[in-house]
Order: C-alpha cells, then structure tokens, then sequence
C-alpha cells in the first residue's frame, strides 16, 4: 500500500511539474496584455522554452515569437520617439522571433504518440512572418550601412530562413528573397565569414539572378581565402567560359599559373586569348605585365604599344608603356654604375634619361587619364620626377601621393 501511495505521488508530482510549465506558456501570454509586462514576459517564456514538458509544444514556441515581436517593438517605439533605446536587444529579439515561429512551425509536423500531425497555428505563423520580413530587411540594411556586419548577416539570414521554413515552401518567393541573399553575401565577406558568403554565393550563382561575373570574383577570392585551392580553379574556370573578358579572372587565371610555376601555361593561355578576341586588349596586357616582371622591356613594350593602337583609350596600356620605359631606365642607370669608364658612364646616364623622358610622357598622360589620383601611378612619376631632377613637380606628386 505504502509503495502505491509513493507511486501515486510521483506521477502527482510530474503531472504537477508539466501543468506549471504549461502555466508560465500562460503568464508569459497574460502578461503581453495590457499593462504589459515584458520582463515577465520573457522571464516565463524562457522557463517554458528551456523545460523538457513545454519544449516540444509549438504553442510554446508561439507564444515566445509573440513575446520577443513585442520586445522589438517596444525598442523600436522608443526610437521613434527619440528615447533611449537598446541597438543590440531590437536586434536579436527580432532574430529571436523569427527563430521562435520556425521551431514552432518545425514542431506542428513532429507526430504525437497517436502519429498525427497539426496545421493548428499556421495561419498565425505565416501572417508573423509576413510581419517580420520588412523589419528584417530594413533593420538589416541599416546594420549593414553602419558597418556592423555581423548584426547585417544575422538579420539578413533571418529574412532567409522564412522562406525555407517548411510551411513557407510552398509560398511564392519574389526577387526580394535575391537581393537579400546578395546583401547576406556582403555583410559575410565584410565580416570575414567566407564560409557563409561562399554558401550564398553558390546559390545564389546558381539561381542565375546576378548577371555579371562579380559572383564569381568574390566567390573565387573567398575559396581561396579558404585555400580551396581546388574548388577556386573550378569556379574560376566555370566564370571565365560566361565572362571570358573579364581582366579580374584572367589575372586570377594566370596567376594560378605562374604561382604554380606553370608561366609557359600561362602563356599558352593569353596567346589563346588573345587570338579568339583580337580586339581585346586585356589580354595583351596581363601578358606585357609577365614580360616586365621577367625584365623582358623589349616583348613588354612591344605588346603594351600594341594594346595601345588597339585602344587609345585605355589608361592600363598607355600607363604600361610609362611603366616599362620606367623600369628600362632604372635597369640602365643600374648598368651604368659598374661601368668604369667615365665616358662611357655618362653616355649611359644621357641614354637613361631620354628613356626616363619617354617613361615621363605616358605617365602623364596616365595621369591626366585617371578619373582620381591613382597611387601606382604617382609612384613611378615621383620616381621620373626625381631622376629628371624636377624637384617641383616631385614634391607636387610627393604631396598628392601623401594625402591619398
């Protein structure tokens, strides 16, 4: 008899223990009604949320995504009016909300001990969400234009939770859901989290709703951040068959190459290049800069030029032509300081110079071409300046130089 007693008792107890978590679902609820009291609010919901007995109800979850939605919102009623508000508690209860109305969502389709599932508080979800996305995105963006990224990202992957929430999968999804994935791609790489940008940026490729190969530069540029070096050349190689121009990516190409100690593949590569798209001059030049780097000036100057009659337009070309003439020059003055002879050390100096004069007329009229000062640029003509004995105009460009 004793030990029926005890049993009884027990199962009294438990029942006890799951009726009043079931009771803080309820205060937390009765304590969103007028006068509201939000401290209470959360204090029960996140007993409730936390106990094994109400974990498992969606209606816990319901109640919890109405609780942080009305701590949102008292924040943001206090912006509003120019109150004291708390930036990072709006943030998260937002999230937090979001989250809340998912798990409930996810726990409808959970079956119950008789295998049966409930649609009981759909209705109530999606209108929620609905509600929640334009704070999502607008809240978001703000983050994301005051430079905190990580603030942006959680917001951003909020909005893109809602529609992959299992009873959102069937609800048309516009462009807006896009462009978000973009913003979450930015606010991910602005925060250095690759992982995540690359994630988006995957799918976000694959949706064909960007068109341009920036996709592709960010998402080879976080690969290899990642040193996926495989998967980098994959992308890479899958951007330039859609944008087989694309400077970026063919620097990015050749790069591989030459980093790979494959300069002849890179090589084969940009005369490919160059004889598919003749009228290209991107090529030229990503070839003339591996011509200079070898100190090859004669092939780099050759191509540079040619890029130039190609397109007189192009500030990299006429710049690389300046650039080369530069790097020739300080070769000769560097040739001519072994030289013996004082004669013929002067010969080779007054030789130096007229290269240096060649060097100072596509430099400057690099300059004149940029749309801003360019950094490179002032370099080699503070270097020009200085060997040409043009104090002014070297402590101009000096000047210029420093305040960039």
């Amino acid at each position: 008899m004793k030990k029926r007693i005890a049993l009884t008792c027990m199962v009294l107890a438990v029942a006890a223990s799951g009726f009043s978590q079931k009771k803080m679902v309820g205060k937390a609820k009765n304590a969103l009604i007028e006068p509201v009291d939000l401290v209470e609010a959360k204090t029960s919901i996140d007993a409730a949320m936390s106990n094994e007995e109400t974990s498992s109800d969606p209606n816990t979850y319901v109640v919890a995504g109405k609780v942080y939605k009305a701590i949102y919102n008292a924040e943001v009623k206090k912006k509003l009016l120019n109150q004291p508000y708390d930036e990072k508690l709006m943030t998260t209860s937002l999230f937090t909300a979001v989250n809340c109305y998912t798990n409930a969502a996810e726990l409808e389709q959970v079956p119950d001990a008789k295998g049966k599932t409930t649609d009981k508080y759909d209705k109530e979800i999606k209108k929620s969400f609905k509600e929640l996305q334009d704070p999502l995105i607008a809240d978001g963006y703000t983050a994301l234009q005051q430079s905190n990224y990580k603030a942006a990202l959680m917001l951003f992957e909020g909005y893109m939770s809602i529609p992959n929430c299992s009873i959102m999968r069937e609800e048309p999804v516009d462009t807006t859901y896009n462009t978000v994935q973009f913003l979450a791609i930015n606010a991910a790489l602005l925060n250095k989290d690759n992982k995540k940008a690359i994630k988006y940026m995957s799918e976000l490729k694959d949706a064909n709703y960007y068109k341009g190969a920036t996709i592709y530069e960010w998402m080879v540029d976080a690969l290899q951040a990642e040193k996926d070096t495989a998967k980098s050349l994959e992308i890479l190689e899958e951007g330039l068959k859609k944008y087989p121009t694309n400077s970026y990516m063919i620097g990015k190409q050749v790069n591989y190459y030459i980093d790979h100690g494959k300069k002849q593949e890179a090589m084969n590569y940009l005369d490919n290049a160059i004889a598919a798209n003749p009228k290209d001059v991107e090529y030229l030049n990503v070839k003339a800069s591996i011509y200079l780097s070898d100190k090859n000036f004669a092939e780099a100057l050759n191509l540079y030029q040619k890029a130039c009659s190609i397109n007189a337009n192009k500030v990299e070309s006429v710049e690389g032509v300046g650039v080369t003439y530069c790097a020739m020059a300080v070769d000769e003055d560097q040739k001519a300081d072994k030289i013996k002879s004082d004669a013929a050390w002067k010969k080779a100096r007054t030789a130096a110079e007229d290269t240096y004069r060649k060097a100072e007329e596509y430099l400057e009229k690099a300059k004149a071409m940029y749309e801003k000062p360019n950094k490179d640029n002032l370099y080699w003509l503070g270097i020009v300046y200085n060997r040409l004995k043009k104090a002014d105009k070297y402590k101009e460009i000096q000047n210029l130089r420093n305040s960039l």
